[in-house]
């Protein structure tokens, strides 16, 4: 019934890139209903109450016609080990409730946390985060993900990250890595070594 979602962030009753989340919706409804999108972020948001202690994810489940909100507490899981697994010519261009594939692929983690998908030998994202790297000197992501998600667009807009192609076998120029995504912000982890990245 609802096939595209967002999940938002809110802590302690403050919502966190409800800009983001806004654009990447307007650009979906553009692309995928070919229509402009009815549902507004904030008139919504004033018109619900959200709560006002803790960490919780919203997920705003929606379709052409209809929305659905869900209410979660949310728990930072740490990630540390990430296994590389390719995963060809698989797109996943929007925000879809279906996430049969990116779950299969999650089941070849082996003994890791997470999997690094990788696209004909570019780096994308992990199965719930995008990706950063530190080479000693600054922060960098992959500038093809698999889905371009709102905390890397924000840390993209204030120039604190910059995008660009990392092939698989460049991994090890990096130093450091972190994952982002709208529920895990820039400083909500330290930074892993790249020697956690398993081939």
């Amino acid at each position: 019934m609802f096939p595209l979602f967002e999940s938002i962030r809110i802590k302690n009753g403050t919502v966190f890139l409800i800009e983001f989340h806004q654009k990447r919706m307007d650009k979906t409804f553009d692309k995928f209903y070919k229509k402009q999108n009815p549902w507004d972020l904030k008139q919504i948001f004033s018109q619900i109450e959200i709560p006002h202690f803790g960490l919780y994810k919203m997920k705003f489940n929606y379709s052409e016609k209809k929305y659905k909100i869900q209410f979660s507490k949310y728990i930072l899981r740490k990630i540390e080990r990430l296994k590389c697994y390719e995963i060809n010519n698989f797109i996943y261009p929007f925000k879809f409730t279906d996430r049969k594939m990116i779950e299969y692929f999650h089941s070849k983690k082996l003994d890791c946390h997470d999997i690094l998908m990788i696209k004909n030998g570019y780096l994308t994202d992990t199965s719930y985060c995008n990706i950063i790297f530190f080479d000693g000197s600054g922060w960098f992501t992959p500038e093809k993900p698999l889905l371009k998600g709102v905390q890397r667009e924000k840390l993209l807009e204030s120039k604190a990250i910059t995008k660009t192609k990392i092939k698989l076998n460049e991994i090890n120029d990096f130093k450091k890595f972190k994952l982002v995504n709208a529920m895990i912000d820039f400083e909500d982890y330290l930074p892993q070594n790249v020697s956690n990245i398993m081939f």
